[in-house]
Order: structure tokens, then C-alpha cells, then sequence
């Protein structure tokens, strides 16, 4: 599942870090990864925004943390075309 994820966001053009269960999708600077959370979870989406994680504002870097323990290999493509039509629509 992992893998199949970070094929995805890598294929959309997107950089990203594997961490355990976790893929973090790098967001570029100045993007708002709290806001864009809260619109996926209404969109069925349940991710967590990295920047709120940092200690520092000069070093927080916008990012999302998506979770692969209960992410079907079915869920995979669907959700991330979700997630990647609300990245493209953000302000």
C-alpha cells in the first residue's frame, strides 16, 4: 500500500518522505495544510496537516501526513484523485 501510494504522488508531480505507516506529501511553501485538512475531511479524507508539528515558524514546512494502516489497496487511487483535485483547487 505504501508503495502504491508513493507511486501516485510521485506521478502527480508531488515530492514526498516515507515515514512507518505514513506517507508525507510535501506542499510548497506558504501553502495552507490545515485548511486544505479540513476540507478533506469533509471530503472523506482523514490526513493530518505536518506544519502545526514544528516547533519553529521560520522552519515550518507545509505538508500532509497520510496514514496507510487502514487504507485499502481499493481506496488508494480514488482517494488520492480526491485528494489531488482539493491540492489543485486550494487558494
Amino acid at each position: 500500500r505504501r508503495d502504491a501510494l508513493v507511486t501516485l504522488v510521485t506521478g502527480a508531480g508531488y515530492s514526498c518522505s516515507v515515514a512507518g505507516l505514513a506517507v508525507i506529501l510535501w506542499l510548497p511553501d506558504g501553502f495552507d495544510d490545515v485548511a486544505l485538512s479540513q476540507v478533506a475531511v469533509a471530503e472523506g479524507i482523514a490526513l493530518l496537516p505536518l506544519s502545526p508539528w514544528y516547533a519553529t515558524a521560520y522552519r515550518r514546512r507545509a505538508g500532509l501526513v497520510l496514514g496507510i494502516a487502514n487504507l485499502t489497496e481499493q481506496a488508494i487511487h480514488p482517494a488520492f484523485e480526491t485528494l489531488r483535485r482539493l491540492i489543485a483547487r486550494a487558494p
